[in-house]
């Protein structure tokens, strides 16, 4: 019985199932009911009879027959938290995969039409050219660099995955007139798995841009912090929101959705499994979200 229940204290106490801690206590409940209906008035008679001695031998098999059970269960929900986080975790990869296709799209039609509009500026220099036209061509070109647009090419962060990442967000959230500041002072190979990272990263980004998209009484920003030190790694995302997340059971219900967001629970579990913590909080209509990992462990 001692055996069963330290495997049942290891898998409990690592098992987030906040519906199975509301009615988990009725298993010990039960079981000390039934062991106080017993020895409430006990005499050495009641105790040497078979029918006592029976029922102490059934309730010892009727608790490892509950215990056993809620092995299985809990073994079931590690699993099952371990293939959703797989699957947010797909998703995150496909994501960034897109983000790389799109932008590299963007950046082919881009090209082309440059090339296409650089040979109708090249013919006309050239006619400028033999004809002689010192300052007709002058002010050509003058005018044609006037007209380039901005260079708006920005490198975010030395990791190719991150900063693929970062800067998706930013071209969206410059489109849905949102400020964005990101500030990574990462090294280009991550301590850690890139796609765990960005699966993070992401999932904080997504979240924000969403509610900013939502904020229509002042001008919403998102703003990124990330700081590589002492195999430590520190993460945070604050932004502007309208309204404030609703909180059950310790988790954050999702705005998208019924039910609980997969969002902030798969941060947390990240941040877990490599020593560390994630922290959210709402405050005068911005959502901060901090993180912290420990990669020395």
């Amino acid at each position: 019985m001692l055996h069963y229940l330290q495997r049942t204290k290891d898998l409990a106490f690592q098992t987030e199932a906040p519906s199975l801690w509301r009615v988990i206590w009725i298993l010990p409940g039960f079981t000390t009911l039934i062991v106080l209906m017993y020895t409430s008035n006990i005499s050495p008679e009641n105790v040497w009879q078979l029918r006592f001695f029976f029922a102490r031998v059934l309730l010892i098999v009727c608790m490892l027959g509950i215990y056993s059970v809620l092995l299985q269960a809990l073994s079931v929900i590690r699993h099952e938290a371990a293939m959703e986080e797989e699957r947010v975790q797909q998703e995150s990869l496909l994501a960034l995969q897109r983000t790389q296709y799109s932008q590299l799209s963007r950046h082919m039609q881009e090209t082309r039409q440059a090339r296409h509009d650089l040979i109708q500026h090249l013919r006309i220099i050239n006619s400028f050219i033999s004809t002689g036209s010192q300052d007709a061509l002058r002010d050509y070109v003058e005018n044609y660099e006037l007209s380039l647009p901005p260079n708006t090419n920005r490198s975010f962060s030395k990791n190719y995955a991150v900063n693929t990442l970062v800067s998706y967000y930013a071209e969206e959230a410059e489109h849905s007139s949102v400020d964005f500041t990101a500030k990574l002072n990462l090294s280009e190979a991550l301590p850690l798995n890139e796609a765990e990272f960005c699966s993070m990263l992401g999932n904080l980004l997504e979240n924000a841009l969403l509610a900013c998209r939502e904020v229509k009484d002042t001008a919403p920003y998102i703003r990124i912090l990330a700081k590589e030190n002492n195999q430590k790694i520190l993460l945070t995302v604050d932004n502007t929101s309208s309204r404030e997340p609703v909180i059950r059971d310790g988790q954050f219900l999702s705005s998208r959705h019924e039910g609980y967001g997969l969002g902030t629970a798969s941060v947390r579990t990240i941040a877990q499994r490599h020593h560390g913590s994630a922290t959210f909080r709402y405050e005068r209509g911005i959502f901060y979200a901090s993180v912290i990992l420990d990669l020395s462990l």
